[in-house]
Protein backbone atom coordinates (compact mmCIF):
# COMPACT_ATOMS: atom_id res chain seq x y z
CA UNK A 1 0.00 0.00 0.00
CA UNK A 2 0.92 3.68 -0.11
CA UNK A 3 1.55 6.18 2.75
CA UNK A 4 5.29 5.67 2.36
CA UNK A 5 6.59 3.43 5.14
CA UNK A 6 3.93 4.07 7.79
CA UNK A 7 0.44 2.52 7.76
CA UNK A 8 -1.81 2.65 10.83
CA UNK A 9 -4.83 2.42 11.17
CA UNK A 10 -6.66 0.00 8.84
CA UNK A 11 -10.30 -1.12 8.44
CA UNK A 12 -12.33 -3.38 6.15
CA UNK A 13 -15.73 -2.29 4.85
CA UNK A 14 -18.88 -4.12 5.95
CA UNK A 15 -19.36 -5.63 2.49
CA UNK A 16 -15.78 -6.96 2.45
CA UNK A 17 -14.88 -5.20 -0.77
CA UNK A 18 -12.74 -2.32 0.40
CA UNK A 19 -9.92 -1.50 2.80
CA UNK A 20 -9.28 1.95 4.23
CA UNK A 21 -5.85 2.83 5.55
CA UNK A 22 -4.38 5.85 7.28
CA UNK A 23 -0.97 7.01 8.39
CA UNK A 24 0.38 8.80 11.47
CA UNK A 25 2.82 10.70 9.25
CA UNK A 26 0.49 11.55 6.35
CA UNK A 27 -2.63 13.71 6.42
CA UNK A 28 -4.79 11.50 4.24
CA UNK A 29 -6.53 8.15 3.94
CA UNK A 30 -6.39 5.69 1.08
CA UNK A 31 -9.17 3.39 -0.18
CA UNK A 32 -8.23 0.03 -1.69
CA UNK A 33 -10.20 -2.50 -3.72
CA UNK A 34 -9.50 -5.85 -2.05
CA UNK A 35 -10.01 -8.08 -5.10
CA UNK A 36 -8.00 -5.86 -7.44
CA UNK A 37 -5.40 -4.75 -4.91
CA UNK A 38 -5.60 -1.23 -6.31
CA UNK A 39 -5.96 2.18 -4.69
CA UNK A 40 -9.37 3.58 -5.72
CA UNK A 41 -9.40 6.81 -3.77
CA UNK A 42 -7.45 9.22 -1.57
CA UNK A 43 -9.19 11.29 1.12
CA UNK A 44 -7.39 14.50 2.08
CA UNK A 45 -8.62 16.79 4.83
CA UNK A 46 -6.88 16.10 8.14
CA UNK A 47 -4.26 18.67 9.12
CA UNK A 48 -2.07 16.05 10.81
CA UNK A 49 -1.68 12.26 10.87
CA UNK A 50 -4.62 9.84 11.01
CA UNK A 51 -4.98 7.63 14.11
CA UNK A 52 -8.39 5.93 13.75
CA UNK A 53 -10.63 4.75 10.92
CA UNK A 54 -13.88 2.79 10.66
CA UNK A 55 -16.52 2.17 7.99
CA UNK A 56 -20.21 2.79 8.64
CA UNK A 57 -22.34 -0.38 8.64
CA UNK A 58 -24.14 0.66 5.44
CA UNK A 59 -20.84 1.26 3.62
CA UNK A 60 -21.88 4.77 2.63
CA UNK A 61 -19.45 6.67 4.82
CA UNK A 62 -16.03 6.35 6.41
CA UNK A 63 -15.15 7.91 9.76
CA UNK A 64 -11.61 8.91 10.71
CA UNK A 65 -9.89 10.53 13.68
CA UNK A 66 -6.61 12.33 13.78
CA UNK A 67 -3.79 14.05 15.55
CA UNK A 68 -5.46 17.33 14.55
CA UNK A 69 -8.15 16.71 17.26
CA UNK A 70 -10.91 16.24 14.67
CA UNK A 71 -13.24 13.42 13.65
CA UNK A 72 -14.17 13.47 9.97
CA UNK A 73 -16.99 11.76 8.09
CA UNK A 74 -16.36 10.96 4.41
CA UNK A 75 -18.77 10.17 1.58
CA UNK A 76 -17.49 6.96 -0.03
CA UNK A 77 -19.08 7.76 -3.37
CA UNK A 78 -17.70 11.27 -3.82
CA UNK A 79 -14.64 10.86 -1.54
CA UNK A 80 -15.49 14.23 -0.01
CA UNK A 81 -15.49 15.14 3.68
CA UNK A 82 -19.13 15.81 4.50
CA UNK A 83 -18.76 16.55 8.20
CA UNK A 84 -16.04 17.54 10.68
CA UNK A 85 -16.74 16.83 14.35
CA UNK A 86 -14.94 19.32 16.59
CA UNK A 87 -14.75 19.19 20.37
CA UNK A 88 -11.72 17.15 21.42
CA UNK A 89 -8.69 19.16 22.53
CA UNK A 90 -5.95 16.63 21.79
CA UNK A 91 -5.05 13.58 19.69
CA UNK A 92 -7.97 11.19 19.03
CA UNK A 93 -6.55 7.66 19.12
CA UNK A 94 -9.69 5.65 18.50
CA UNK A 95 -13.07 5.97 16.79
CA UNK A 96 -16.04 3.59 16.48
CA UNK A 97 -19.51 3.54 14.91
CA UNK A 98 -22.59 1.94 16.48
CA UNK A 99 -24.12 -1.16 14.90
CA UNK A 100 -27.06 0.81 13.50
CA UNK A 101 -24.80 3.61 12.25
CA UNK A 102 -26.54 6.29 14.31
CA UNK A 103 -23.69 7.12 16.69
CA UNK A 104 -19.99 7.84 16.40
CA UNK A 105 -17.79 7.42 19.47
CA UNK A 106 -14.27 8.83 19.85
CA UNK A 107 -11.63 8.96 22.56
CA UNK A 108 -8.09 10.18 23.04
CA UNK A 109 -5.50 12.25 24.84
CA UNK A 110 -7.90 14.80 26.35
CA UNK A 111 -9.14 12.11 28.78
CA UNK A 112 -12.68 12.07 27.43
CA UNK A 113 -14.91 9.98 25.22
CA UNK A 114 -17.34 11.88 23.02
CA UNK A 115 -20.56 10.47 21.58
CA UNK A 116 -21.75 12.09 18.37
CA UNK A 117 -24.98 11.92 16.39
CA UNK A 118 -23.80 10.59 13.03
CA UNK A 119 -26.49 12.29 10.94
CA UNK A 120 -25.83 15.80 12.28
CA UNK A 121 -22.35 15.71 13.82
CA UNK A 122 -23.75 16.99 17.10
CA UNK A 123 -21.98 15.89 20.29
CA UNK A 124 -24.77 14.41 22.39
CA UNK A 125 -22.68 13.29 25.36
CA UNK A 126 -19.17 13.61 26.76
CA UNK A 127 -17.90 10.92 29.12
CA UNK A 128 -15.58 12.31 31.79
CA UNK A 129 -13.92 10.49 34.67
CA UNK A 130 -10.76 9.24 32.99
CA UNK A 131 -7.51 10.10 34.78
CA UNK A 132 -5.35 9.50 31.71
CA UNK A 133 -5.53 9.30 27.92
CA UNK A 134 -7.94 6.88 26.28
CA UNK A 135 -6.03 4.52 24.00
CA UNK A 136 -8.71 2.28 22.55
CA UNK A 137 -12.51 2.11 22.46
CA UNK A 138 -14.98 -0.54 21.32
CA UNK A 139 -18.76 -0.73 21.04
CA UNK A 140 -20.88 -3.80 21.65
CA UNK A 141 -22.78 -5.16 18.67
CA UNK A 142 -26.52 -5.24 18.09
CA UNK A 143 -27.37 -7.87 20.70
CA UNK A 144 -30.66 -6.44 21.95
CA UNK A 145 -29.06 -4.85 24.99
CA UNK A 146 -28.17 -1.32 25.94
CA UNK A 147 -25.30 0.19 24.02
CA UNK A 148 -21.97 -0.13 25.80
CA UNK A 149 -18.61 1.45 25.16
CA UNK A 150 -15.40 -0.17 26.35
CA UNK A 151 -12.29 1.93 26.91
CA UNK A 152 -8.67 1.22 27.79
CA UNK A 153 -6.79 4.01 29.55
CA UNK A 154 -3.21 4.99 30.21
CA UNK A 155 -3.77 4.58 33.98
CA UNK A 156 -3.82 0.76 33.50
CA UNK A 157 -7.60 0.56 33.84
CA UNK A 158 -10.38 -0.62 31.54
CA UNK A 159 -13.77 1.03 31.87
CA UNK A 160 -17.24 0.02 30.70
CA UNK A 161 -19.80 2.78 30.08
CA UNK A 162 -23.47 2.98 29.19
CA UNK A 163 -23.66 5.07 26.00
CA UNK A 164 -27.14 6.52 26.57
CA UNK A 165 -27.01 7.26 30.29
CA UNK A 166 -23.38 8.32 30.27
CA UNK A 167 -22.72 6.29 33.41
CA UNK A 168 -19.62 4.23 34.13
CA UNK A 169 -20.82 0.70 34.86
CA UNK A 170 -17.54 -0.95 35.75
CA UNK A 171 -13.90 0.00 36.22
CA UNK A 172 -11.44 -2.86 35.98
CA UNK A 173 -8.16 -2.18 37.73
CA UNK A 174 -5.27 -4.31 38.86
CA UNK A 175 -3.65 -4.74 35.46
CA UNK A 176 0.15 -4.73 35.92
CA UNK A 177 0.66 -2.60 32.80
CA UNK A 178 -1.24 -0.50 30.26
CA UNK A 179 -3.75 -2.12 27.88
CA UNK A 180 -3.43 -0.56 24.44
CA UNK A 181 -6.26 -2.40 22.72
CA UNK A 182 -9.71 -3.67 23.71
CA UNK A 183 -12.61 -5.42 21.99
CA UNK A 184 -15.90 -7.17 22.69
CA UNK A 185 -16.56 -10.74 21.67
CA UNK A 186 -19.26 -10.82 18.92
CA UNK A 187 -22.02 -11.63 21.43
CA UNK A 188 -20.70 -8.94 23.82
CA UNK A 189 -20.52 -11.47 26.66
CA UNK A 190 -16.83 -10.92 27.24
CA UNK A 191 -14.16 -8.22 26.96
CA UNK A 192 -10.75 -8.79 25.40
CA UNK A 193 -7.64 -6.74 26.12
CA UNK A 194 -3.97 -6.65 25.26
CA UNK A 195 -1.02 -4.35 25.79
CA UNK A 196 2.30 -3.92 27.53
CA UNK A 197 1.86 -7.14 29.50
CA UNK A 198 2.32 -9.02 26.18
CA UNK A 199 -0.67 -11.29 26.77
CA UNK A 200 -4.35 -11.25 25.80
CA UNK A 201 -6.93 -11.52 28.55
CA UNK A 202 -10.63 -12.41 28.27
CA UNK A 203 -12.97 -11.14 30.96
CA UNK A 204 -16.63 -12.06 31.53
CA UNK A 205 -17.88 -8.64 32.61
CA UNK A 206 -21.21 -9.92 33.95
CA UNK A 207 -19.74 -12.68 36.15
CA UNK A 208 -16.55 -10.67 36.77
CA UNK A 209 -14.34 -13.67 36.04
CA UNK A 210 -11.21 -14.03 33.90
CA UNK A 211 -10.49 -16.90 31.54
CA UNK A 212 -6.98 -18.27 31.32
CA UNK A 213 -4.96 -15.77 29.24
CA UNK A 214 -3.32 -16.61 25.95
CA UNK A 215 0.38 -17.49 25.99
CA UNK A 216 2.74 -14.55 26.26
CA UNK A 217 3.75 -12.82 23.05
CA UNK A 218 7.37 -11.82 22.34
CA UNK A 219 6.42 -8.13 22.35
CA UNK A 220 3.66 -5.71 23.36
CA UNK A 221 0.22 -6.50 21.96
CA UNK A 222 -0.62 -3.39 19.95
CA UNK A 223 -3.93 -4.40 18.40
CA UNK A 224 -6.52 -7.16 18.25
CA UNK A 225 -9.63 -8.14 16.30
CA UNK A 226 -12.12 -10.93 17.03
CA UNK A 227 -13.28 -13.19 14.21
CA UNK A 228 -17.00 -12.49 13.54
CA UNK A 229 -18.03 -16.16 13.67
CA UNK A 230 -15.28 -18.41 15.01
CA UNK A 231 -13.81 -18.24 18.54
CA UNK A 232 -10.60 -16.82 17.10
CA UNK A 233 -8.67 -13.62 17.57
CA UNK A 234 -5.93 -11.89 15.58
CA UNK A 235 -3.45 -9.72 17.43
CA UNK A 236 -0.43 -7.73 16.34
CA UNK A 237 2.81 -7.96 18.29
CA UNK A 238 6.30 -7.11 16.99
CA UNK A 239 6.31 -7.59 13.19
CA UNK A 240 3.90 -10.53 13.30
CA UNK A 241 0.15 -11.06 13.43
CA UNK A 242 -0.82 -14.03 15.60
CA UNK A 243 -4.15 -15.83 15.15
CA UNK A 244 -5.34 -17.76 18.20
CA UNK A 245 -8.24 -20.02 19.11
CA UNK A 246 -9.65 -18.41 22.26
CA UNK A 247 -11.23 -21.63 23.52
CA UNK A 248 -8.30 -24.01 23.12
CA UNK A 249 -5.55 -21.34 23.46
CA UNK A 250 -3.88 -22.85 20.40
CA UNK A 251 -1.95 -20.75 17.90
CA UNK A 252 -3.65 -21.17 14.53
CA UNK A 253 -1.45 -19.05 12.30
CA UNK A 254 1.36 -16.53 12.22
CA UNK A 255 1.50 -13.87 9.51
CA UNK A 256 5.04 -12.58 9.21
CA UNK A 257 5.17 -10.53 6.01
CA UNK A 258 5.37 -7.14 7.75
CA UNK A 259 8.26 -4.74 7.36
CA UNK A 260 7.71 -3.25 10.80
CA UNK A 261 5.66 -3.58 13.96
CA UNK A 262 2.02 -4.63 13.45
CA UNK A 263 -0.06 -1.69 14.64
CA UNK A 264 -3.58 -2.53 13.53
CA UNK A 265 -5.66 -5.54 12.41
CA UNK A 266 -9.27 -5.95 11.29
CA UNK A 267 -11.35 -8.96 10.25
CA UNK A 268 -13.95 -8.54 7.52
CA UNK A 269 -17.60 -9.00 8.56
CA UNK A 270 -17.70 -12.51 7.06
CA UNK A 271 -14.29 -13.51 8.40
CA UNK A 272 -12.92 -14.12 4.92
CA UNK A 273 -10.26 -11.41 5.07
CA UNK A 274 -7.90 -10.07 7.69
CA UNK A 275 -6.29 -6.69 7.08
CA UNK A 276 -3.16 -5.58 8.93
CA UNK A 277 -1.08 -2.42 9.03
CA UNK A 278 2.49 -1.82 10.08
CA UNK A 279 5.42 0.56 10.08
CA UNK A 280 8.99 0.55 11.46
CA UNK A 281 9.36 1.43 15.12
CA UNK A 282 12.37 1.90 17.36
CA UNK A 283 11.55 1.78 21.10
Amino acid sequence: MGHGEAIDPVAISADGRMVASGSPVANMLELWDIEQGECVGMLAGHDQGVRGVVFSPDHRTLVSSGMDTNVKVWDLETHECIRTLEGHSDIIWSVAVSADGSLIVSGGDDKTIRIWEASTGKCVRTLHGFSARVWSIALNGDVGERSLVLASCDDQSIQLWDVHSGKCLKTMRGYPQVNWTVAFTPDASALISGGQEQIVRVWDWRKETYAEPLPKHPCYVQTLSHHPVEPAIACGADSTVYVWNLETKQLLNTLEDHGGRSWDVDFSADGRYLASASYPYSP
